[in-house]
């Protein structure tokens, strides 16, 4: 009988345990999450199509823009002063690059 009351009490407080677990995503504070990711900018689409033979991406020499779609909740303002700009508009070696 003692193995019957022990089995009993350890089965109680073990799903009392689980149930006080198991609460938190009750207590979940869902702005503070939604608060933390709209805060952050964060690139959702661009046009950069192209994938070589190992199937990363690339872009071409022929491209001339390359779009990106920012997801910008907030509204911040972001700083463009650091462009990366390529001035060399030379063709590249065509026994490098076919």
């Amino acid at each position: 009988m003692k193995k019957f009351y022990k089995f009993i009490t350890v089965t109680i407080l073990g799903l009392i345990s689980v149930a006080i677990i198991s609460c938190k995503q009750y207590k979940f504070d869902l702005d503070e999450w939604f608060d933390y990711w709209t805060s952050i900018p964060a690139i959702t689409e661009n046009n950069i199509s192209a994938k070589d033979s190992d199937g990363f991406y690339c872009i071409s020499h022929n491209t001339n823009e390359i779009h990106f779609k920012l997801r910008n909740i907030r509204k911040f303002i972001l700083k463009t002063e650091n462009i990366v700009e390529f001035k060399n508009t030379t063709p590249p070696p065509t026994d490098i690059f076919g």
